[in-house]
């Protein structure tokens, strides 16, 4: 962690010393070994090529009845609409994001889904995210529900909580958020992590040719951002009801750049003015790739905040 803090925060000129640090951490032998140890499934969520996930099951085996049905974890990867593979061949031999998955089935016993989207390279066009969640999250409710309810907590990382929050607000998931929200499935969304998310996005940055292809134009890209989103949400109360939305962890890198901490800490501030519950919290040490790419490392510093967030999302403190 310590060669991290010299990068500085433009995301830009992380991104590849950063990976490549990481790289050298996840393909020591036991490392990677202890990573692709954990049983992993790819299943298809959707017709698309691109709606798949790999599920990491935790290693211990529970009788019904006889303990707490496991939760299930999502997580969603970042890449600016542009990027990203719920396995990243090109790196580490194959461990991100394994990494994520392995970890958080292995060392917390939670049931991992790491997934895949459309991207822009797929036709990945607004509302997309959304409704590839829509897609996983139904997956999720039909197949991996037990005699017991389950909690499904959401972790989602930079664009893929973008993502995210337009299937959370947006009104084109109303009845499907209502659903697994309530727990009518037997499968309940109970907690979410937002890491890293562009809550206001630069259309006139350097973003934008990205923002112009997924969303349209500025005009649209400035109406579907999720701070708007949310906003446009509670504006329609009768269709949005704040006291169903699960708490929300708002979580930003200690070196993340300016346009991304600041919106975070204004939508969770705006998220409690209306009656939302959660937390803001600042992951010390990291920038906005580093970490996904810590979890697995079995190193202490780096992996604290994931087991930080863990305790958040079964206990509802961070300590």
């Amino acid at each position: 962690m310590d060669i991290i803090a010299p990068l500085g925060t433009g995301i830009g000129e992380v991104v590849g010393p950063t990976y490549a640090a990481y790289e050298a951490l996840l393909k020591k032998p036991k490392t990677k070994d202890a990573i692709h140890n954990v049983k992993k499934e790819t299943f298809s969520y959707g017709p698309h090529e691109r709606q798949k996930l790999d599920l990491y099951t935790a290693p211990t085996t529970q009788t019904s009845g006889s303990q707490k049905a496991r939760p299930i974890l999502v997580f969603s990867y970042g890449g600016g609409f542009a990027s990203g593979d719920k396995i990243l061949d090109a790196f580490g031999d194959g461990v991100v994001y394994a990494n994520v998955g392995a970890f958080f089935a292995s060392k917390l016993e939670f049931d991992t889904v790491v997934l895949d989207y459309r991207l822009l390279k797929h036709g990945g066009r607004y509302p997309s995210g959304g409704e590839d969640f829509k897609l996983a999250l139904n997956w999720i409710q039909d197949k991996l529900q037990q005699e017991e309810k389950r909690e499904i907590y959401v972790v989602a990382n930079s664009a893929g909580a973008v993502h995210f929050t337009t299937w959370l607000f947006a009104p084109d998931f109303v009845k499907e958020r209502a659903e697994l929200l309530s727990g009518s499935s037997g499968v309940q969304l109970t907690k979410v992590v937002l890491l890293g998310c562009p809550f206001r996005l630069d259309y006139n940055g350097g973003m934008h040719p990205m923002l112009q292809t997924y969303y349209g134009g500025q005009t649209e890209t400035k109406k579907a951002e999720p701070s708007a989103l949310l906003l446009a949400a509670i504006e329609e109360s009768e269709s949005f009801d704040m006291k169903a939305m699960p708490p929300i962890l708002t979580a930003v890198a200690e070196l993340d750049p300016d346009f991304i901490t600041e919106p975070g800490q204004e939508f969770s501030k705006l998220w409690k003015e209306h009656g939302g519950t959660g937390e803001f919290f600042v992951l010390s040490g990291h920038n906005h790739i580093s970490p996904p790419l810590s979890l697995g490392t079995g190193i202490a510093e780096e992996e604290r905040w994931g087991y930080q967030v863990a305790r958040w999302l079964q206990r509802g403190t961070l300590e």
